[in-house]
């Protein structure tokens, strides 16, 4: 079990480094959409601390596509989602 989770640890070095280039290199990027609550956590914890001042995107954490994720309807996660659609400009 610990070399598993040395492998998932290893996918986190210097993605805040990778996340901070993507954002100089396109700044058109105003909001970040997290796949559920894990995802915005991952970002909390690896990138938003290495972020230099003026490339802190807007952020925006949407329900959890997941089929385990029952609270919401399919239809309920749908019209969340549409805020990805409608920040593209696509609505």
């Amino acid at each position: 079990m610990a070399s598993v989770k040395y492998n998932v640890s290893r996918l986190y070095v210097g993605i805040d480094k990778r996340v901070a280039a993507f954002l100089a290199r396109h700044p058109a990027v105003r909001t970040v959409f997290f796949n559920g609550t894990k995802a915005w956590v991952l970002w909390a914890r690896h990138v938003a601390p290495a972020l230099p001042t003026g490339l802190e995107p807007g952020l925006a954490t949407l329900p959890s596509t997941s089929p385990v994720n029952a609270a919401l309807t399919f239809a309920d996660k749908l019209a969340a989602w549409q805020a990805v659609r409608d920040a593209a400009g696509d609505g």
